[in-house]
């Protein structure tokens, strides 16, 4: 023992090698930080120096003599990896490569796990799910394997979730594709593709870069790319055709249905290029490849939004890395390129009724209102990103991106709404068809009723530039930084509004109005910062490092509009709203209303010193810090003949702290508190009264201050591998000091709403808390006779604050309306698969209570319940077929109206049958909403009232789909595998159909609009000619 401690104290590190390597898991691939790394001199097994991997997973020893040598690997979680090596007279640098860890769970049960092909696993801040593990048709999309990820809500509108937390972008193998674009994924990537879908949160440029927490994570979703097809071309053709089914929202305006779609996808090492493209009027713009998504009922054609959508999108992103890897970091090389360019394209019409009640003051006064609006869209837009960045050596790292994009639109739309000081439910059937021919009845119950048409176009132009730069002083975490952001906004827009006013308890006041506005806009930003970390404690040995981080942060913003309203005698233009027409240009100045228009200048200054201290260990990651926020705002208006200057300095201070403990790399708690300042809207700012529109006039308020966020979430996740089951649990708690809310007063004679903006008092003015837990557990040995059981919980509470004041109030002021709201709903779902079965069990129950304390109407509940089977048939060696069913009622209960509270069962069908050699080309068909039975209704409650809606949109429909694939790869074992899959059949699924895009709009004219590219008569359109057309 002795003479082993005598050998260690004469050992010296002076020779002339270095050694070097980076440490993996053997599982997942993703690089090991702060790994322990013991170097032993052999024979004797004597310990010379120790170490620890970076947060790229790299080491390096320096200055090894010639000999003999041992490296033990360890990390808690992982088995213990030892290594050897020698060192010969003329090395100078020694490559040890990639050293894989594996995790002490799967060497127990590696027979098991190998058998076995888990749907989901846990590491560390990286929840991943094996695509294999799911059945998906042949040729499917990406949406289609995300809508059955536990955990995972792909919402109507295109929000994506995974545990409650919103996903940003979609990543392909750790590469930006189509920056925030998540539909360009969704819509196009190609299911057979994806390997593994992981989601984590993502650090700033800055954070990867510096290593220090920069509060600015997103959540982001990565493709992973099955080993075999990078390096190759992936290319899928997907077209369909159809027609609605029975009758539905739309009458005979909409017979055929179609979508087209085209992806080409080259992979080879470390460069990707993705062309696509698609067009149609089915699943807002290509439809579903080989059947919508099972579970949930499937959708109808509305499921993707409100209204009907002729859509087009086209893009084209890249990403290549230049040069070799620098030895010891994965990933880094000396220059990585990367971006696309897009153009979305849409034409749109829409319908919607709403029916809405006012919460009141505690008098015996009661408002509610019903309105219909009929509106059409049309838009256009190209956007481009692109990312650069330099790594002339490996201390320096430069990082560009710049942004451009332009974009047009038009909107036309109608709208009837009328208003009541009693239930019209009580007096009529039919409300808004009724009450114009109840003269006598309006007198006593009606307050106003209104006719609007409205047309409007705009344009906007928008650059945008991010430069940073990065100088890694030493390898212990010293770093400076500096950022440069520019950002420059131009656009126009023009607003025709005619509206017909009538008010039933006092004529006189009835009103007739024809507005014209302008709003030209001007915006531009520039940011700077400077940014220094410096290393305080470093001790490789205990796997600890303490990190600070100052910096300092200006930024400045101009923002220039004008808004000009011009105002036209309807004894002159009776008929305005026929053909908008505008007076001569020289007659124009006559019609100008100095008391709607406003000019207003913007003008911010910014300073941020921002201090973070950071501090890491094996198992545990400690950030805090605090940001001290001065500003300076100058405002310019002009406004009713008055110009006016006003000037405000204020002093925010933001604090942020987290906390991140790991039991194991499947177990892990973490705590984050974040708080944040925000300033008021331009527009609440200035001190103006706008009736543009006569029910509802605003005010400013000039004396808004800035407003305060307090959020804190606890995270802790678990992932039992050997049972391979998972639990996730989130919650959140946040508040918003001095909160802005309105201070509402409502005149019950007139029904005209008069709000203005004001600070609220109180740390609990405004208050929410959220709650997500999902538990995922599966049975059985293999993925051909498996049973997964999935359960979602999610809970929220919300308090708001308002004033609300009646005009026939005598006494007193303004009260405080309170409004609470709490939803709780629970998604469970039974799956069971076997070799050619798979049923599926679903459940989904919501539950909405609301309570208001100043009128007992504003007590709602209301109930959501969803539940059905799924059923697939797969006969695999009869040409892969499928046949699939899936089944949902949805009942409603509690909302105002008894055509809303609904017993709707969806019934959806779909079969699909692989074509050609090696299913090349897959033939599918499906029928949604068989008996016609689904709807579109929402709940919105706030302060000051709640509204349900209604929206048209087509749910019963027939599509067939024809897709072909054709893929090229350059290794034989891909080639190989393909070959195979054609002989056995690939697993997969049928889903249900997708839903049909949404939004109103008007397609007259322009590009994508009535006559134009997808509109009505063009390609695909409804008119003779089109591609699917009559």
């Amino acid at each position: 023992m002795s003479a082993q401690q005598s050998t260690s104290r004469q050992f010296r590190l002076n020779g002339n090698a270095n050694v070097h390597g980076v440490v993996y898991d053997f599982e997942t691939g993703e690089a090991v930080r702060m790994a322990a790394i013991q170097l032993y001199a052999l024979p004797d097994t004597v310990s010379v120096h120790g170490t620890t991997s970076n947060s790229e997973g790299s080491f390096t020893i320096s200055n090894l003599p010639v000999g003999n040598y041992q490296l033990r690997f360890s990390f808690l979680g992982y088995a213990t990896l030892d290594t050897t090596f020698t060192v010969a007279r003329r090395d100078r640098d020694i490559n040890l490569g990639r050293i894989m860890l594996r995790s002490n769970a799967i060497m127990l049960k590696e027979a098991v796990v190998e058998a076995e092909l888990p749907e989901m696993q846990v590491v560390d801040d990286t929840i991943m799910y094996n695509a294999a593990a799911f059945r998906i048709p042949e040729g499917a999309v990406l949406e289609e394997l995300i809508k059955k990820l536990p955990g995972v809500i792909l919402e109507d509108d295109g929000t994506l979730t995974v545990n409650g937390k919103t996903v940003t972008r979609i990543m392909v193998d750790g590469k930006e594709w189509f920056g925030t674009d998540k539909q360009m994924a969704l819509k196009n990537l190609p299911v057979e593709m994806v390997d593994k879908v992981k989601t984590y949160e993502r650090k700033s440029d800055l954070a990867r870069v510096t290593g220090i927490d920069d509060g600015e994570e997103e959540t982001v979703m990565d493709l992973q790319v099955k080993p075999n097809m990078r390096k190759g071309w992936i290319s899928n053709v997907d077209l369909a055709a159809g027609a609605p089914v029975g009758q539905n929202d739309y009458g005979d305006w909409v017979k055929t249905l179609y979508s087209g779609r085209l992806t080409i996808n080259r992979f080879e090492n470390d460069q990707q290029y993705s062309l696509t493209a698609n067009h149609g009027n089915a699943g807002g713009g290509g439809g579903g490849g080989g059947g919508g998504g099972q579970g949930g009922g499937g959708g109808g054609g509305g499921g993707a939004g409100n209204g009907l959508s002729y859509s087009t999108q086209a893009g084209l992103n890249f990403a290549k890395n230049i040069g070799t890897a620098y030895r010891g970091r994965r990933n880094e090389y000396p220059l990585e390129i990367g971006g696309n360019v897009r153009y979305n394209g849409s034409n749109s019409q829409s319908k919607s009724e709403t029916e809405s009640e006012r919460f009141m003051t505690n008098t015996t006064s009661q408002s509610f209102s019903n309105s219909y609006s009929n509106s059409s869209r049309h838009s256009g837009g190209v956007n481009s990103e692109f990312r650069i960045e330099w790594r002339p050596d490996t201390t320096i790292d430069i990082i560009f991106r710049p942004t451009i994009s332009f974009s047009s639109s038009g909107n036309g739309s109608g709208r009837e709404s009328a208003t009541f000081s009693h239930d019209p439910h009580l007096y009529m059937d039919d409300i808004l068809g009724e009450y114009r021919t109840r003269g006598s009845l309006m007198d006593s119950i009606g307050v106003n009723s209104q006719i609007s048409s409205s047309e409007s176009d705009s344009r906007q132009f928008q650059f945008g530039a991010q430069l940073q730069f990065n100088k890694r002083l030493n390898y212990n975490g010293r770093n400076i930084t500096a950022t440069l952001n520019y950002n420059y906004s131009n656009s126009s827009g023009n607003n025709y509004t005619k509206t017909d006013q009538t008010y039933y308890q006092d004529h006189s006041r009835d009103t007739i109005m024809n507005r014209y506005n302008k709003s030209p806009s001007v915006n531009r930003s520039v940011n700077t910062r400077l940014m220094w970390s410096e290393p305080l404690i470093v001790d490789r040995t205990k796997g600890v490092a303490s990190y600070l981080q100052v910096s300092y942060q200006f930024q400045y913003r101009f923002q220039d509009q004008d808004r000009g309203t011009y105002q036209f005698p309807s004894a002159l233009y009776p008929d305005w709203q026929n053909n908008w027409e505008l007076p001569d240009p020289n007659q124009m100045d006559l019609y100008l209303k100095d008391s709607l228009s406003t000019y207003q200048t913007y003008e911010n200054f910014d300073h941020t010193i921002d201090v973070q201290l950071r501090r890491t260990s094996n198992n545990s990651n400690l950030n805090f810090g605090i940001s001290l926020h001065p500003q300076h705002s100058l405002m310019k208006y002009d406004h009713m003949g008055v110009h006016a200057d006003t000037a405000r300095t204020v002093f925010n201070w933001n604090p942020t702290a987290n906390f991140r403990y790991r039991f194991t790399r499947q177990k892990s708690l973490n705590f984050t508190y974040r708080g944040s300042s925000s300033q008021p809207s331009m527009t609440d700012l200035l001190d103006i009264r706008d009736n543009s529109n006569p029910l509802n006039i605003t005010i400013g308020n000039p004396g808004l201050e800035p407003t305060f966020n307090n959020n804190l979430s606890i995270q802790y996740q678990t992932n039992i591998q050997e049972k391979m089951r998972s639990y996730n649990f989130n919650v959140s708690v946040g508040n918003t000091l001095r909160s802005i809310s309105n201070k509402t007063t409502y005149d019950e004679a007139t029904g005209v709403t008069t709000s203005q903006r004001v600070n609220m008092e109180g740390f609990w003015s405004n208050w929410n808390a959220n709650g997500n837990f999902t538990f995922n557990s599966q049975f059985g040995q293999s993925s051909s006779n498996r049973l997964t059981v999935t359960s979602q919980t999610q809970g929220s509470f919300r308090h708001q604050e308002g004033y609300m004041r009646s005009r026939e109030m005598t006494v007193g002021g303004s009260q405080i309306s309170t409004t609470e709201t709490t939803t709780v709903s629970e998604r469970l779902t039974l799956r069971y698969s076997h070799e050619w079965l798979e049923i599926s069990l679903q459940g989904n129950v919501s539950y909405n209570h609301s309570r208001n304390n100043l009128q007992s109407n504003g007590n709602l509940d209301t109930w959501n319940f969803n539940y059905g089977p799924n059923i697939q048939l797969i006969f695999s060696n009869w040409h892969n077929f499928r046949i699939s069913s899936n089944m949902n009622m949805r009942q409603r209960r509690g909302y105002s109206s008894a055509d809303y509270n609904t017993d709707e069962f969806i019934w959806n069908v779909s079969a699909q049958i692989s074509l050609f050699k090696r299913n090349a080309g897959t033939f599918s068909i499906q029928w949604n909403d068989i008996l016609n039975q689904e709807s579109n209704i929402s709940r919105n409650v706030s302060t000051t009232g709640r509204s349900d809606s209604r929206n048209n949109t087509i749910h019963s429909y027939f599509m067939a789909h024809f897709i072909y694939r054709l893929n090229v790869f350059g290794n034989r074992e891909a080639r190989q595998n393909m070959r195979n899959a054609g002989r056995m059949g690939m697993p997969g699924g049928m889903g249900g159909g997708g839903g049909f895009g949404g939004g109103g709009g008007r397609g007259g004219g322009g590009f994508g609009g009535g006559g134009g590219f997808g509109g009505g008569g063009g390609f695909g359109g409804g008119g003779g000619g089109g591609f699917g057309g009559r």
